[in-house]
């Protein structure tokens, strides 16, 4: 189930941070678990952390290193 798109209509973007966790398959056919933090403004991403399982802490470490090397955002 899928959320709504709540930025979709924002004007200005500075100061949002959008998240995401995806799966990949690898080479070996082993799956990871991709968790981003990304600044939809700059379409640049601002932390990353790769695990086995998609948990709390995956998620959190992410947004961690984002906030680790860039200002909060509003």
């Amino acid at each position: 189930d899928q959320n709504p798109n709540l930025i979709r209509h924002l004007h200005d973007l500075s100061g949002v941070w959008q998240t995401d966790i995806t799966y990949i398959q690898l080479t070996n056919h082993r799956w990871v678990y991709l968790a981003t933090v990304l600044d939809p403004e700059k379409r640049k991403v601002l932390g990353y952390k790769i695990g086995d399982t998609m948990t709390a802490e995956l998620a959190t470490s992410a947004l961690q290193k984002a906030l680790d090397k860039h200002r909060k955002p509003l």
